[in-house]
């Protein structure tokens, strides 16, 4: 996405690190643009996520632990995240354009 081409892309996945190599051909294939990949596990992201201003997550329990702790969270709208609770730091997008949008409007407000 050469609207994000400023900023550090960090990837932060739940899936096992036993398959790197495939999510990085991935990655490759689908021509995404990251200047960090992070394995950890389901759940447990929040961990990993000193210095990560905004957090785009598709796992609602995960979306809610990340913006209840002041991480500004865009949780990419799917079948099995649906709710109708969001804290304020949580915003629901539904594409690529929603995110950069959402992105803009975060530096705006910074």
């Amino acid at each position: 996405m050469k609207s994000l081409d400023k900023h550090e892309l960090c990837i932060v996945t739940g899936r096992p690190y036993m398959i790197k190599s495939l999510t990085e051909a991935w990655f490759a294939r689908h021509a995404i643009r990251y200047d960090k990949l992070i394995f950890t596990r389901p759940g447990s992201k929040l961990a990993v996520a000193n210095g990560i201003d905004v957090f785009i997550e598709d796992y609602y329990d995960e979306a809610i632990k990340l913006s209840e702790a002041g991480i500004q969270t865009l949780l990419y709208d799917r079948p099995w995240n649906q709710s109708l609770f969001l804290p304020d730091t949580c915003q629901r997008v539904r594409g690529w354009e929603d995110i950069i949008t959402a992105i803009k409007a975060i530096e705006a407000r910074n």
